[in-house]
């Protein structure tokens, strides 16, 4: 099946689309000469918030029409954020031109923003993983927060984060690359790339008078002692991320209503944290692209992001247990009025329910749901392993486009991989290559060094001698590499 089709946009009231048509700009999406499926570029934008993406990203997979529709990206409209600024020149030469000045700091991203930042990064950064010839990988370990210090240093503390733009301004560069040798080794550090002026925006609101809700910042001058941001304040991610955004755009917060006037009468009508991070890290026409061009400062963003919603759903599921009928154990009390000094056994249970995604009742549900199906159709036929594969066409493509590597843009590799199992999971159902299916299962896992990797299993409506002929005759030219575990 080959499919040439012309990328245009979704019709809306009162905002101008671009018109992108597909030329020779972009490869055409079918088989090519060598039996190779390609997806194509990520060449159509969403009718609602310009964000580019590929066609297999579409939400009706049956039709092949002109005017796909995208959720992705931003669910409909549901989700309408400002557009981010363009950076100032000075770090679009560093993050654009190519020259060794811009491979420099691309590699030593994450140590100019740590010296530029307002907030310390909480967790443990394991280091050792990046010891050898591999790609580089990001990995926290530990809870991740942010914490924010006084406005002035202690009397036998040097100056760091925050106090590096107040305290001794004179001798402001030396005090960053002094902070950031606490950390790392300041032998590669480029004074020249310090003096650049990068602007920061930051508001700091002193104050002892008020009672101030968890989601504030209540900087004082002298304490000694860190105070932790709530991941829900809007300031969370500019203080930790002043190269990312160099205006002091916010972050999340509680409240952001939905993109358009609500007529189905829905329950939530503000959008979540896993919605604004879904958005923030799309490609759209008229934006900057920024964030996704940070490199391995992409990579920590994207960790922050992940333990920031899995923060706050495990926030929700603790003070929602009574809505998810999980049963109270008040013993704490009794036990306090029986006279009992140990009370390390006693407390609140707190359920995790089946929902949360990873959890102990979630994996449980589907592998129960994994054996009911294998009861009533009897043994699996096929166990099929498929790896993603970086040098796939549609990857370096882009990559090429862009000029960067495969660590830097790890939602790229899982795009296309899931391009690719859809794909694959269509041709043995569908097309029954294989025979008639009666049920497919397959799971999806990531390798140390993140890429993904998928387990799938098939159970066929078997006939005598089915299984043999289809082996013996099959020629399925396939586009996925499979390798081990």
């Amino acid at each position: 099946m080959y499919i040439n089709v012309t990328a245009t946009v979704t019709k809306q009231k009162n905002k101008q689309k671009p018109n992108i048509t597909k030329d020779a700009l972009f490869s055409a999406i079918g088989l090519t000469d060598t039996g190779y499926y390609d997806d194509g570029d990520p060449s159509y934008v969403c009718g609602y918030c310009q964000a580019y993406m590929w066609f297999g990203e579409r939400i009706s997979k049956r039709l092949v029409g002109v005017n796909p529709i995208f959720t992705m990206c931003c669910h409909k409209g549901k989700v309408n954020l400002p557009i981010l600024k363009a950076p100032p020149k000075t770090l679009l030469s560093l993050l654009y031109n190519k020259n060794e000045t811009r491979s420099h700091f691309r590699e030593l991203i994450r140590a100019y923003n740590m010296m530029f930042s307002f907030t310390s990064l909480g967790g443990q950064v394991n280091h050792a993983i990046n010891n050898g010839s591999g790609p580089y990988v990001f990995q926290l370990c530990g809870e991740n927060y942010h914490l924010i210090g006084g406005i002035l240093p202690a009397p036998d503390k040097n100056p760091a984060f925050l106090q590096l733009y107040i305290h001794d301004p004179v001798n402001e560069i030396a005090n960053r690359v002094a902070a950031y040798g606490k950390t790392g080794p300041t032998s590669q550090i480029r004074l020249d790339i310090l003096e650049t002026d990068f602007p920061t925006a930051a508001i700091i609101i002193i104050c002892g008078c008020m009672a101030f809700e968890k989601r504030d910042i209540v900087i004082e001058s002298t304490t000694g002692k860190l105070q932790r941001i709530s991941e829900l304040h809007p300031a969370y991610l500019p203080l930790q991320y002043p190269l990312i955004f160099p205006y002091g755009e916010d972050g999340f917060r509680l409240g952001i209503d939905i993109g358009f006037v609500d007529t189905a009468g829905r329950k939530r009508k503000t959008v979540t944290m896993r919605e604004f991070f879904a958005f923030r890290i799309q490609e759209r026409y008229g934006e900057s692209p920024i964030i996704l061009m940070s490199g391995r400062l992409f990579q920590q963003f994207l960790v922050d992001a992940y333990t920031m919603i899995e923060s706050n759903r495990l926030r929700y599921i603790f003070l929602n247990q009574k809505n998810l009928r999980a049963e109270y154990y008040d013993k704490i009390a009794a036990s306090a009025d029986r006279g009992e000094d140990d009370l390390s056994e006693q407390g609140k249970r707190i359920f995790i329910p089946s929902s949360f995604t990873g959890g102990k009742r979630y994996m449980m549900q589907h592998y129960l749901d994994a054996m009911a199906t294998c009861k009533y159709y009897g043994y699996p036929d096929f166990f099929i392993t498929i790896t993603c594969n970086p040098k796939w066409p549609e990857i370096t493509r882009y990559l090429q486009k862009h000029d960067l590597k495969t660590e830097d843009r790890p939602d790229i590799c899982c795009r296309v991989f899931k391009m690719k199992l859809d794909n694959l999971v269509e041709y043995l159902t569908k097309d029954k290559v294989l025979g008639r299916v009666n049920s497919a299962m397959y799971t999806i896992e990531f390798q140390k060094r993140g890429l993904p990797h998928a387990h799938m299993i098939m159970l066929e409506l078997r006939s005598k001698g089915m299984i043999q002929m289809i082996l013996s005759t099959m020629r399925y030219r396939s586009s996925l590499v499979a390798g081990m575990c």
